[in-house]
């Protein structure tokens, strides 16, 4: 992580400080991707990177490795029933040590905003949903009495950070590789033929995912017509589900990768994307972090429309109706569909010469 630059893109003066820290509480690995446009705008306001308080689950210190907004990482821990309590003291502990200056709280929850105030953290701005603004003491919530305005994530921070004399002029997520990560997939991976296809095809929900026959389908189209080396995308947890995909395969071609299998690290994993010439997967975090490294991303909805909060680079598929449903619209997705809509991404090449 370096020095972020102390030009304000936006043309407003920067503020300058002391820390500043930025505190995300959502899960996932996607809704964490959604946040970075807010992160560097503040980020900007303060001329300095910030430290950014997130959840482990999120793969916080990975996806911001190279990003200058940020200057450090916290992971938090968001514990239930008897171990609750002592996670809100971990993270209190954390916030204090910090010695900031100010928070910005990108989350309604009020036991965050609770433990800002515990750490001590003079200017504390934050959502400001019913019980959080109680542990505020600056700016302008996203609330207006018990209504949020706004919908999603990215239209939830551009209206609390405006309200905040912060501009998010651009909200479209970007994120960045280091060059070690990028050498060391290619080298790892020297011997899949090029193109390399990155294929989504796990989820947590089971309603958004693309059937496991489908995505087989799909693979032996795409080596069929490029020739290309294929990525099966997904962590350990996941393994069961790209294992149904594979199972579908005649045998497992030599161009195909299981990843779930491979331990490939986070950090790698996003060298691998940005190495990768497509992506084409489930809405999921893959997603996400592919479209937010600039390849060609196209997410499957078939069981609802794409979320407002979606990125502008994540070309959507919809069913050929145009019209998500959440019964069977994913099933009505085809492998021909799919191959139509990606048409035209890659150089056309020669189906691979028999074995």
């Amino acid at each position: 992580m370096a020095a972020v630059e102390t030009a304000n893109a936006s043309g407003e003066a920067p503020i300058r400080g002391s820390a500043i820290a930025v505190l995300v509480g959502h899960p996932g690995i996607g809704d964490l991707v959604w946040h970075a446009p807010a992160i560097q705008a503040i980020s900007r306001r303060h001329a300095k990177p910030v430290t950014l308080f997130a959840l482990p689950s999120t793969q916080a210190a990975s996806l911001f490795a190279e990003e200058p907004a940020v200057g450090a990482v916290v992971a938090f821990e968001r514990k239930q029933g008897r171990e609750y309590v002592g996670a809100i003291l971990d993270l209190t502990g954390a916030l204090r040590r910090g010695r900031f200056q100010r928070i910005y709280i990108l989350n309604r929850r009020p036991v965050l905003a609770l433990a800002s105030a515990l750490a001590g953290i003079p200017e504390r701005y934050g959502f400001g949903a019913p019980g959080q603004r109680l542990f505020l003491n600056r700016g302008r919530p996203l609330y207006d009495g018990d209504r949020v305005v706004g919908g999603g994530p990215i239209p939830h921070c551009r209206i609390f950070l405006g309200r905040n004399g912060i501009c998010l002029s651009d909200a479209t997520p970007t994120l960045r590789v280091g060059e070690r990560a990028r050498a060391t997939v290619r080298s790892r991976f020297s011997g899949m033929p090029r193109p390399w296809i990155a294929l989504g095809a796990t989820g947590n929900e089971e309603a958004r995912r693309w059937p496991a026959t489908q995505f087989a389908e799909l693979a032996r189209a795409l080596t069929a017509r490029w020739g290309g080396g294929i990525f099966l995308h997904g962590g350990p947890h996941h393994a069961s589900q790209i294992h149904e995909v594979l199972k579908h395969l005649p045998s497992a071609p030599a161009q195909i990768v299981d990843l779930s299998r491979t331990h490939v690290p986070f950090s790698e994993t996003m060298g691998l994307l940005a190495e990768s010439d497509l992506f084409v997967g489930n809405d999921s975090g893959p997603l996400n972090v592919a479209a937010a490294l600039g390849i060609p991303a196209f997410g499957l909805f078939g069981d609802a429309m794409p979320h407002e909060s979606l990125s502008p680079r994540i070309r959507a598929i919809l069913p050929a109706t145009g019209v998500p449903d959440p019964i069977s619209g994913m099933r009505r997705l085809t492998a021909d569909h799919v191959m139509e809509a990606i048409e035209g991404v890659l150089d056309v090449r020669p189906a691979a010469p028999p074995a």
